[in-house]
């Protein structure tokens, strides 16, 4: 049975240790311990402070018509006030994140793992870890062995200007036996007005399981792969999905499991390791054994190409090359078949329109 000590996590740490603790980090060298950029911050309470002067010195120039000197008091008052609560929220701001950190080293080192507050994304084949720019990997902590491989919060921006948007997923990356079929559970759970899923995949690849499971999950796989997802997805397996992750979108891809959410998986919450080792010896075992036992009948029949190569978790990236996985997987079945979403382009049309319709009536309407 799996178990974490998750101890670390609810201990009390010493102010002067973590003062220590961050002093090491800071001069270490290591630029996953270089404090973030403090300038964002320091501008957004410069505009803070500067938007309440013009508003406060507009309200003053007139109150002194009928106050006098007395009409600058609450200007004063109300720029100590803002330049006081801002330089406490970025002191704040740095007390309370090397506790934390501290506490997940702590964490780590007890349970044989690593742990990084932030580093480049860890070349991953989940289908978030290949969307946008400026791609980064926060509060996460992983292993070099073991099933369970990484845990922590993934960001990546789309679009750029005023149409920028920072993207949050929190993760969990689990090792397989071997490589299965491209399969994707999307759970409806914690879905809204459709899938929450960044990308969607074409009808023809979604497969009904049946009964209470179809209830939980939209289930995709390549298509004519539909008995090889029987074959997986056991009636014991099924049940344990239900159970432990019908809450996660989950995705098995070349030899990995991975659970997606956007709130479930704090690295920082005991509860977040209990319920991994949980899914770890029901889900993932179950899935370890199918992987151990799969044989994709197509790949002796088609061409043997390069499988992709093998993922390694942060630590790993710098100056070692990538494995190549075995060739156990079809070519087409590696990857599901993405689909254009069309909503874009009518949303797009629409706004021109509306645009197009107030330019021609303001011609109308202006002679």
């Amino acid at each position: 049975m799996t178990t974490f000590d998750t101890r670390p996590l609810t201990d009390p740490v010493d102010p002067a240790e973590v003062a220590r603790f961050r002093t090491e980090m800071t001069r270490s060298g290591d630029p996953r311990w270089r404090p973030p950029n403090p300038f964002r911050s320091v501008i957004m309470i410069a505009v803070i402070v500067v938007f309440g002067s013009q508003v406060m010195f507009t309200w003053s120039t007139m109150a002194m018509g009928r106050m006098g000197p007395v009409g600058w008091l609450p200007v004063l008052a109300v720029l100590g006030v803002i330049a006081a609560v801002g330089f406490r929220a970025l002191r704040g701001r740095g007390g309370r994140t090397w506790p934390t950190h501290l506490r997940l080293s702590r964490f780590a080192r007890a349970n044989g793992m690593q742990y990084s507050p932030r580093s480049n994304p860890a070349g991953f084949p989940g289908l978030i870890f290949g969307l946008g720019h400026d791609q980064r990997a926060e509060q996460h902590v992983y292993a070099m062995a073991g099933p369970v491989a990484d845990c922590g919060t993934h960001f990546y921006v789309t679009g750029s200007g005023k149409n920028r948007r920072e993207h949050r997923w929190q993760y969990a990356a689990i090792r397989l036996e071997s490589a299965l079929p491209h399969m994707l559970l999307d759970a409806k759970a914690n879905n809204g007005f459709g899938s929450n899923l960044p990308v969607s995949f074409t009808g023809d690849q979604r497969l009904s399981l049946g009964g209470e499971f179809d209830r939980h999950f939209d289930l995709y796989c390549p298509a004519e792969y539909g008995f090889d997802a029987y074959y997986v997805f056991t009636p014991d397996l099924m049940a344990h999905l239900i159970d432990r992750t019908h809450a996660f979108d989950v995705e098995v891809v070349d030899n990995w499991m991975f659970l997606y959410t956007r709130f479930e998986l704090p690295v920082t919450d005991p509860a977040t390791w209990q319920r991994l080792a949980a899914i770890r010896d029901t889900v993932a075992r179950q899935l370890r054994d199918r992987s151990r036992t799969y044989r994709d009948r197509r790949l002796a029949a088609g061409p043997r190409a390069a499988a992709p190569p093998v993922a390694r978790p942060p630590a790993a990236l710098a100056g070692t090359p990538a494995v190549a996985a075995p060739p156990t997987i079809a070519p087409q079945g590696r990857r599901l078949r993405r689909r254009f979403r069309w909503s874009f382009v009518v949303v797009a049309v629409i706004l021109f329109a509306v645009w197009l319709f107030g330019v021609v009536g303001m011609e109308a309407i202006v002679p």
